[in-house]
Order: C-alpha cells, then sequence, then structure tokens
C-alpha cells in the first residue's frame, strides 16, 4: 500500500489536500440543525471465514471497505463517532447503529450511548432488524430524541 501511495505525485496530493477543508466544512455543516448523526454500522452483514484469504492487502481492504461504507467520511472530517449495539438479525446476528457527532463532542455521543444501553442492554432478548421509526420511538424520552431525515438518523437536543 505504501509503495501505491508513492506513486501519487506531490502536485495531485496537494490537490487532494486543497479540498480537504471545503469538504470537512461541508460535512460539518450537518451539525447547525442536528446534534448527532445516526448511521447503519454497516452496509451487510459479517464476512465469509476467509473470505479474503490469497487476496492482496489492496483487495482485502477494497472488499472491506465496501462493508462499512458509513465509517469513512467521518474518519476523513474529524467527527467523534461510536459504534453502538443495537439488535440481532433474523439470524441472531449482532447489528450496530453508528452515532456521529460534533467535532470535540464526545460527551454528546456518550451520553446517547448510555441512554440506548439503558433502553437497550446488550446480550438481552431485541427486536430483528435495523433501526425503523418505530424503535428509534423507544429511545428515553430525555436527552437527545430521535427524529427521521432523508438517508440519516439525526438526533437533537433541545431544537
Amino acid at each position: 500500500m505504501a509503495r501505491i501511495g508513492s506513486l501519487l505525485s506531490e502536485r495531485r496530493m496537494a490537490t487532494v489536500r486543497a479540498g480537504e477543508s471545503a469538504l470537512a466544512e461541508r460535512i460539518q455543516s450537518i451539525f447547525d440543525d442536528v446534534d448527532v448523526v445516526i448511521t447503519p454500522g454497516n452496509a451487510t452483514g459479517p464476512s465469509r471465514i476467509g473470505a479474503y484469504q490469497r487476496r492482496g492487502g489492496i483487495s482485502s481492504l477494497l472488499l472491506v471497505s465496501q462493508r462499512v461504507p458509513f465509517f469513512e467520511i467521518w474518519n476523513l472530517t474529524g467527527q467523534p463517532a461510536a459504534s453502538v449495539p443495537w439488535a440481532l438479525d433474523r439470524d441472531g446476528v449482532p447489528l450496530s447503529i453508528q452515532l456521529v457527532g460534533r467535532p470535540s463532542d464526545e460527551a454528546t455521543l456518550l451520553a446517547l450511548s448510555a441512554q440506548i444501553e439503558a433502553a437497550r442492554p446488550w446480550g438481552a432478548p431485541a427486536t430483528a432488524g435495523v433501526m425503523t421509526a418505530r424503535s428509534a420511538a423507544r429511545l428515553p424520552a430525555s436527552g437527545p430524541a430521535a427524529s427521521h431525515a432523508p438517508g440519516w438518523w439525526t438526533a437533537t437536543a433541545g431544537r
């Protein structure tokens, strides 16, 4: 992977880096209206055992990244994020959600994570499936309250 990175010119890297602040500003503008963004944890279920054997590092990385497309943008723009257990699918495989907060606002994510854990203790029987408006409504009334927005779940506290 380092060898592939060395193939990028200084000029190309400067162009990419020049766009980072505009991207971060655009993404962070989401938090003008909400305190927390909630996404699915993974796009698909777990990988099969041995799925990445005999594959190179780049191939494995690309295959794994397809399973977790909701994580990358927040890593690039610096928002704190937490994956939180949510439910079990029909086969009993754990599902998660990702909570994303404003830069340097880990406290809100930790508080919301604690509320979710209190409402849906990990290891307790859970309703199968991914987050729905009905399951989000089961979160405690105090603290951040969940509301649905197209493509994302958002949570606001007193807004």
